[in-house]
């Protein structure tokens, strides 16, 4: 698959997303930002990918949400707070997302949070591994 994620953008009815390694899809990120039906969106290894995680803060019934090795998207992981129905976060290697571990500290539906090659975000895990029923942080 390749193209322009904001071929997409009309697709409002959409519940499920998956490009997970569609290495030649590319554009912005804020293109899915009206797609608030998604409740699995999963964009790992679309490396071309850019854009700011603010613009996934409309994806209120997102259950999943990969953007594993999106080396190009930014933005602070403060802009995940909101998304309280958030059972897996996959922002592995996203070496341009920054924060703090305690903006994710009401994800009360979380169960696998993954953030290894995140070098900009901080904080100690233990303050919202509360939130994680069996502590997996990856």
């Amino acid at each position: 698959v390749q193209g322009d994620v904001n071929a997409l953008s009309g697709l409002t009815k959409l519940a499920y997303l998956d490009l997970e390694d569609c290495i030649e899809v590319q554009g912005d990120v804020n293109a899915l930002s009206g797609l608030t039906k998604l409740t699995n969106l999963d964009l790992c290894g679309c490396e071309k990918l850019e854009g700011n995680m603010d613009a996934l803060r409309q994806l209120t019934k997102l259950e999943k949400l990969y953007l594993g090795n999106c080396s190009q998207v930014e933005g602070d992981i403060i802009a995940l707070g909101g998304l309280t129905k958030l059972t897996h976060l996959d922002l592995r290697r996203c070496s341009q997302v920054q924060g703090n571990l305690s903006a994710l500290s009401q994800l009360t539906a979380l169960k696998e949070l993954r953030l290894n090659g995140c070098t900009q975000v901080e904080g100690e895990t233990r303050r919202i591994s509360g939130v994680l029923p069996q502590g997996n942080i990856l």
